[in-house]
């Protein structure tokens, strides 16, 4: 029954779930008259309530969207929605209802962003993020459409990779220890991601080949061993004979080539920070990302033709690595463990 208020209009109350902290969620519906507010409130009700749409919050609907992806996502990738969502969504549209979010409630969003001064790469993955829990939302019959897709998507630049000088690269190298300098070397010679680096075993030496089988990342739940990040990623690498004899010359308790102290898989995290604290020694600012991206460049520039720096790499397309490297090639992947770029100086 709607009761009349002070200023004269009257107001409907409605029950329409219980929040996930336990809270029931009230309604409230207005109008001039008792009946204009009860209609109001009813159709509400009969809607969202018992009708096609489930009353759900945002947070809870985000929630639900990250446990069903988590079975098909990576971990790391599971992680970084939901860090997203904790900084710089749920905030905002936590008790909301899904079916009441509204294309304003978005972009005031991404205004309070800007106020905030949140950086462009942040706010695309925001944009990513929003896009795939309300097009879910909208094949679960949870919102009338998918609503961002009247948002337009934030601009964003990606900062064009450079590679690393090659006198540069010898100068890092010669500064590490021996079980750097085969990780770097590795590396340059390969152009191996550093969490197949972490992965490798030795197992996958087999004399001037090496066999990428596995990648090692780092999530909320630790480290974890799983194959590389596509099927393409899966392959054997020719190798320079100097490498062959550094890799089997290494001497370990462990089946991984470069352990943790205790023997355990190494963390690429470790590598990482290993090579960025080399550079700054030095006055370089690199990562160590950009070994690899140093690595297809000189194939390129060599001559390799895209499908040789496709399956040396582990590209998904041998246009993908053309588009990225643009150079055009006679010469396949047989002779790269030869070049004269690849021989330690």
């Amino acid at each position: 029954m709607a009761t009349l208020r002070k200023d004269g209009r009257y107001q409907a109350r409605i029950t329409a779930g219980v929040r996930s902290d336990g809270k029931p969620i009230k309604m409230f519906f207005y109008g001039a008259s008792e009946d204009e507010a009860e209609e109001k409130a009813s159709n509400y009700y009969n809607k969202y309530v018992v009708g096609q749409y489930e009353v759900i919050t945002f947070k809870e609907y985000s929630e639900k969207y990250l446990i069903m992806r988590s079975r098909e996502l990576a971990q790391s990738t599971i992680d970084s929605y939901e860090t997203t969502l904790k900084k710089h969504i749920t905030p905002y549209l936590e008790y909301k209802l899904m079916a009441d979010i509204k294309i304003s409630d978005i972009k005031k969003l991404f205004q309070t962003l800007d106020l905030l001064g949140i950086g462009d790469k942040t706010k695309v993955m925001v944009y990513i993020v929003l896009s795939l829990i309300f097009k879910e939302a909208a094949i679960d019959e949870i919102v009338d459409f998918n609503l961002m897709l009247n948002i337009r998507k934030p601009k964003y630049k990606k900062k064009e990779m450079t590679t690393i000088p090659i006198n540069h690269f010898w100068l890092i190298y010669e500064t590490a220890d021996q079980r750097m300098k085969t990780i770097l070397y590795l590396a340059w010679c390969t152009g191996l991601r550093v969490g197949e680096i972490a992965g490798l075993q030795k197992s996958d030496i087999n004399d001037n080949l090496l066999t990428v089988r596995r990648s090692i990342s780092k999530s909320s739940k630790g480290l974890i061993i799983k194959s590389p990040k596509s099927n393409y990623g899966l392959r054997k690498v020719p190798i320079p004979i100097e490498l062959s004899d550094m890799l089997k010359a290494i001497k370990s308790n462990s089946v991984f080539l470069f352990p943790n102290s205790i023997n355990e898989v190494q963390s690429p995290d470790v590598i990482s920070k290993t090579f960025s604290k080399l550079c700054k020694k030095l006055g370089y600012d690199y990562h160590f990302h950009q070994i690899r991206h140093t690595h297809a460049t000189m194939l390129a520039e060599a001559g390799i033709k895209p499908k040789g720096i496709q399956q040396r790499l582990g590209h998904h397309s041998a246009l993908f690595s053309l588009d990225v490297y643009t150079h055009n090639t006679d010469k396949s992947q047989d002779g790269i463990a030869e070049l004269e770029v690849f021989k330690r100086k």
